[in-house]
């Protein structure tokens, strides 16, 4: 089992190894979308595995000081200034993610063959 404290007033218990960063690999990979469509955020301790990915992400400028003190190690972390969904905003800007906020629809994933997900729309932008 694992613990952890989040917000000074949380206590998350999960079982071993599963958090937001592993869950979320599992989950992309089961829908078979491509890590570089992603974009990740979070303010809270929790979301410290999420960063841990290598994934793009965007820790909000009112995020807690516990979370923060990894910064350094997170290279793929952008650090908004704004707080909340303003920083969000911000880091979709910041890694290229723009076309979202400009009302444009996503395009369509090809090679889809499984069922209940032909066609599916991801979001995210143009992998390089």
């Amino acid at each position: 089992m694992d613990c952890l404290v989040s917000g000074c007033r949380y206590l998350d218990v999960l079982p071993a190894g599963v958090n937001k960063g592993s869950t979320l690999l599992a989950l992309l990979e089961w829908l078979e979308v491509a890590p570089e469509r992603v974009l990740t955020a979070g303010d809270s301790l929790n979301d410290l595995a999420m960063f841990e990915t290598g994934l793009a992400s965007v820790m909000v400028a009112n995020a807690e000081p516990d979370l923060v003190a990894h910064l350094p190690r997170l290279p793929a972390t952008y650090q908004a200034q704004a707080e909340g969904c303003q920083g969000i905003v911000e880091g979709l800007h910041h890694f290229g993610f723009s076309a979202l906020l400009a009302g444009r629809l996503p395009k369509r994933v090809a090679g889809r063959d499984r069922p209940g997900r032909d066609g599916g729309l991801v979001c995210g932008r143009e992998p390089p």
